[in-house]
Order: structure tokens, then sequence, then C-alpha cells
């Protein structure tokens, strides 16, 4: 019996292919997809009891609970890559998975699918259920409710190109505690930047742009426009604001996301499986963000003005440019730098040490 039955999955292995493996995932995971599905939707509904029986009150006091479904998706967003890719961070998984009758990129779209799916099916649950508990106590009749049905498909657009920016930063990285680390520096380093800018330029406009570019501030900016609009009664409100700041960050996430979702599909299968769990040497990784995060941060401290900082910014700077170099010996593994990381140490130790004499000599001859 038991010779038999290895027979025949060898021969449902054999004639596997993208469509017979994803249902065989899919149904793999369904479990953990319910399990997260009953947690948020229980989670949801312990937020929304509050706000049961307040409808006897003046409707501007009700605040609509669309906030707990879109933590969700954000969640999500991170955790589905770690769980459907962590498997290809482990060298011991390799040989299983990529002996598989059907291309790399196949096997990467499939967990990419799930993922997805895995990230949606929890959030539009809870979704739905807030919607649920508004028609149950009749909060539905007394808001405007299709900016609600609106925001939902602007939800999945939202959440796919999050999703899409984590999973690929993380399959960039060669292990899962380096594609954690990933995706947590992506995901704050457009801010980082916009903070030196908007202190070199004194400009509260890119000021501003600090809390709307982290990779959340879209769908949560669209969240609040949502709930604004049920409270006001006016679409217009809400395609006014789509028309403003906040359907521009929208529209740059989903381009993001797009730019994720096909680098995703065409690069996971040319991931070289020698590579695993070796140093994350590509330029989406700490090649790139090291610096970057170094200079922004130099910058920011060197350009802010203060009648005692001058001693507290070269702590500071002092400061950061160690980290960095710590960065460098956590990148590598050890002191095993190569000369792009002695050229970017140079430039960072460079600017932490000519910047602020540079505004010094400037501000004296001022």
């Amino acid at each position: 019996m038991g010779r038999g039955n290895g027979v025949k999955i060898r021969i449902e292995v054999l004639k596997m292919n993208a469509w017979s493996y994803f249902k065989m995932h899919f149904i793999s995971n369904l479990k953990t997809v319910l399990i997260i599905t009953a947690v948020s939707c229980l989670i949801s509904m312990m937020a929304f009891a509050p706000f049961i029986k307040l409808f006897s009150a003046a409707i501007e006091q009700v605040l609509p609970n669309l906030g707990t479904s879109v933590t969700v998706l954000c969640v999500m967003s991170v955790l589905a890559p770690i769980l459907q890719f962590s498997t290809f961070k482990r060298r011991r998984n390799l040989d299983m998975w990529y002996n598989l009758p059907i291309s790399r990129r196949d096997i990467g779209l499939v967990h990419f699918a799930v993922g997805y799916l895995m990230m949606i099916i929890p959030f539009t649950a809870c979704y739905f259920q807030n919607i649920m508990m508004l028609v149950i106590n009749g909060g539905a009749q007394e808001l405007n409710m299709l900016p609600v049905l609106l925001h939902y498909p602007e939800c999945l657009m939202l959440g796919l190109a999050m999703y899409s920016v984590f999973a690929f930063v993380f399959n960039r990285a060669s292990s899962i505690v380096d594609g954690i680390i990933n995706m947590a520096l992506w995901a704050f380093v457009l801010p980082a930047v916009f903070a030196a800018l908007s202190i070199i330029f004194k400009n509260s406009d890119l000021g501003a742009m600090v809390f709307r570019t982290t990779l959340f501030s879209s769908i949560t900016e669209a969240t609040l426009d949502a709930e604004n609009t049920m409270m006001r009664q006016k679409i217009g409100y809400f395609l006014e604001m789509m028309m403003t700041h906040h359907g521009i960050g929208s529209a740059v996430t989903c381009a993001l996301g797009a730019a994720a979702t096909a680098g995703n599909i065409f690069m996971f299968g040319k991931n070289r499986p020698e590579k695993v769990q070796e140093n994350s040497d590509s330029w989406f990784c700490y090649k790139t963000l090291i610096p970057v995060y170094a200079i922004s941060l130099i910058v920011t401290i060197a350009f802010f003005k203060s009648s005692s900082a001058n001693f507290t910014q070269v702590i500071l700077i002092g400061l950061v440019t160690v980290i960095a170099f710590v960065g460098y010996v956590i990148y590598r593994r050890g002191f095993h730098f190569k000369r792009s990381d002695g050229i970017m140490m140079g430039v960072i130790a460079g600017v932490a040490v000519l910047l602020p004499w540079v505004l010094s000599l400037i501000n004296n001859m001022g």
C-alpha cells in the first residue's frame, strides 16, 4: 500500500503544472488563512463593539470603524511575504522546490498569488463585517455608504501595491533575517530622504512628505477620506480628496506596486540557490540602504539649527557614522569589506566630517 501511494504521488508530481501546484499550495495554506481570518474578525468585532449603541447620540460622535480592517490589510501585507517566501531562504528546501516539473518563475508566481489571497481574505471578511454591523445597528441609514463601497476596491489596489513592494524587497535578500530588516528599512527610506530635503530647503511641503511617503500612508489617508465622507454625507468630498495629494499618493503607491509586481514575476526565477543564506549583495539591500540612511540622517542633523546644538550635533553625527560602520560589519558578517564598501564608508565619513565644518564656516562668514 505504501509503495503504491509513493508511485501515485510521483506520477502526480510529474503531471504537475502551475494551476495544479497553485491548488495544492493554496489548500496547504488554507488552515492558516482561516485562523488569521477568524482572529482578525474577532479583534475587529471587539474594536467595533463600543460603537454599536452610540447612534442614539449625535451622528458626529460616532467613528465608523474601517480602521481595524485596514490595519489587518497593512499587517498582512508585511506577514504574507514572509510566510510565503521564507521557505526559499533555507538551503535544505531548495532541492525540493526547484526539482518540481514547473519553472521557477511559475513557482514564485504561485507563492505570490497565494500570499495576496492570504492578505485579502482576512481583510475582506473584516471589512464587510464592519459594514454588516453598521447595517444591524442602523448606522448605514444615517451615513453615506457609497464611499465605503468605493473604498474597498481602492484598498485592494493599495494592498496589492504594499504587498508587492514588501515581497520584492524580501526576495532580494538572501536570508529570512536580512529580508525582514530589508522590509523595515524600505518602509521608511523615503521619509528619511524627504526629512533631509525639507530641512535643507526649509520647505514645509517637503516636511509634510515625511509623513506621506511611508508605505502605509496612502491607504491610511484614503481610509480617513472615506470615513469623513461617510460623516459629511457628500460623495463630492471623497472625489475632491482623490484629486489632491491623497490621490497622487495613491497613484504613486500603485505605480511602485506595479513595478514591484513585475520585478517579482521576472526576477524570482533568476534567484541563485547558491546565494541563499549568504550575504545579501543585491542593490535593493544594504548596499544601497546603509549609505542612503546614513547620509540622510547626517544631513538632517547638520542642517538642524539650535542655539546650543553644535556639540550635540557633532555627537549625533559621530553616532550615525559609527552605526553605519556597524551596519557594514553586520552586512558582511565580519570585517570582510569589499572595495565598494570602503568607498561608501569613505563617502559617509567625508560627509560626516566636512559638512558640519563647511556649514560652520558659512555661518561665521555670514
